[in-house]
């Protein structure tokens, strides 16, 4: 199943909404319907085959299809991580990047040169360019981080020091799901 928080995003619920979703196993295959139980909107989530008999349509992917699977959150330093906003980040005199963890730039993100935020805060499907560089006094070693639309990010969301900021990257690494956990302080 799928966080709360990614299922949001997907069905672009925009306030706590309570659901019913409904499971059955047939022929093989996972049918899910999810019902809104305010609005009794129905949201069916069948199975690809049974939406293509029933209107009776074949379905081609096209070239840009830009389906992507998202991993449950799980703060695991490769597809989810976490991350608490210094005063430097939280900062609006200086432009500051955002850091990939290192195991996330080698095994997931490679030669990408971009990604899409995604969020239900401020600024929800900006491109953030993503820059590789070699530090001098890591000893030639690689890092990335985001550049571009991540500043315009975190401005419109006007992070604060001491904010949490979680991460979560989707398969393939088209999306970056961008949770902001406000600070009590």
């Amino acid at each position: 199943m799928t966080s709360g928080k990614v299922a949001s995003l997907l069905y672009s619920f925009k306030e706590p909404t309570e659901v019913i979703v409904k499971y059955e196993f047939r022929n093989n295959e996972n049918y899910f319907k999810m019902e809104n139980i305010k609005e009794k909107m129905i949201v069916d989530l069948s199975s690809d085959n049974e939406v293509e008999e029933a209107f009776d349509i074949t379905y081609e992917p096209m070239e840009d299809d830009n389906t992507y699977i998202l991993h449950e959150f799980e703060n695991d330093g490769i597809f989810g991580w976490e991350t608490i906003v210094s005063e430097s980040c939280a900062s609006n005199q200086k432009q500051q990047v955002l850091h990939i963890p290192a195991s996330t730039a080698r095994k997931v993100f490679k030669d990408r040169k971009s990604v899409v935020i995604r969020t239900l805060h401020e600024l929800d499907g900006i491109e953030c360019s993503i820059f590789t560089y070699t530090r001098k006094d890591k000893k030639g070693r690689k890092e990335m981080h985001l550049g571009g639309g991540w500043h315009a990010f975190k401005k419109a969301n006007q992070l604060r020091q001491g904010d949490k900021l979680q991460f979560q990257v989707s398969d393939p690494p088209d999306v970056l799901i961008v949770d902001i956990v406000r600070c009590g302080c």
